[in-house]
């Protein structure tokens, strides 16, 4: 069992992987799409600039109605201001999760379908976190940047030359 401070801290190393893997994209890279029905890079950037703070509203609000809502007035990200719109989602999920009490996180909700404790969709969150940052990872080596390795997407760090 995992407290909650172990469980927002490996959220935000989750996002902070995400905020380096976006120092790892160029002006080339976002109109790169791997499929006809699948989303550009940019796309995936935004979607990524509101996905985590959205989950854990609807999660917390219990109303997956507002999802839609939510979505639609995040914030427009560039590249130029990837970094900034993940910390400061970051820091708002940070401040939502920490204000949960522990029976707040037991209670039993609905989220999309899904009934079972709060702890267990924010989790989901959590989840999310892990697939879309590799999901950028491919993204950006399959466009192209081959310097990039298991270090940057697990750890969130350059690998070291090797000489």
């Amino acid at each position: 069992m995992i407290t909650k401070q172990q469980f927002i801290e490996s959220l935000c190393a989750e996002i902070d992987i995400i905020r380096h893997l976006g120092t790892k994209i160029d002006e080339n890279m976002l109109s790169y799409r791997p499929s006809e029905k699948q989303r550009t890079l940019l796309e995936l950037m935004n979607y990524l600039g509101h996905i985590f703070s959205t989950g854990v509203t609807v999660n917390i609000e219990g109303n997956t109605n507002r999802y839609m809502e939510i979505a639609q007035s995040a914030p427009v990200v560039t590249l130029e201001n990837f970094d900034s719109v993940m910390k400061n989602q970051k820091e708002y999920v940070v401040e939502k999760i920490t204000g949960l009490t522990d029976e707040q996180l037991a209670e039993v909700t609905d989220f999309f379908g899904g009934k079972a404790p709060r702890a267990i969709h924010m989790f989901n969150v959590m989840k999310w976190a892990v697939a879309y940052k590799m999901q950028l990872f491919l993204y950006i080596k399959a466009n192209g940047n081959h310097d990039i390795s298991t270090a940057n997407l697990w750890r969130g760090v350059d690998m070291a030359p090797t000489q």
